[in-house]
């Protein structure tokens, strides 16, 4: 799985766990709903900048946000079977 998938997951589920919709956070960020919902859907990914910025206002890190902190680790192929068939 690549990582733009996970960063549209990641950026999803962490969107719902602060209780918003698309518009209100779009409007908490400065962006249109439609470029959110482009990186939610995983049409596009937001510049690195843009990157940094998500990771600070969700206090998470650019490796939990891009899902590199999944790819990077050691697990073994049961494990990662159910994570992409969890998405």
């Amino acid at each position: 799985m690549s990582i733009n998938k996970y960063f549209s997951k990641r950026l999803k589920e962490l969107r719902l766990s602060k209780g918003l919709n698309q518009p209100q956070l779009a409007t908490e960020l400065n962006m249109s709903v439609k470029t959110l919902g482009s990186w939610e859907t995983g049409f596009r990914i937001p510049t690195v900048d843009t990157l940094c910025e998500l990771a600070s206002y969700f206090h998470v890190s650019l490796d939990y946000l891009t899902g590199y902190d999944y790819l990077s680790s050691n697990h073994n192929d049961e494990e990662s079977a159910t994570l992409e068939t969890a998405m």
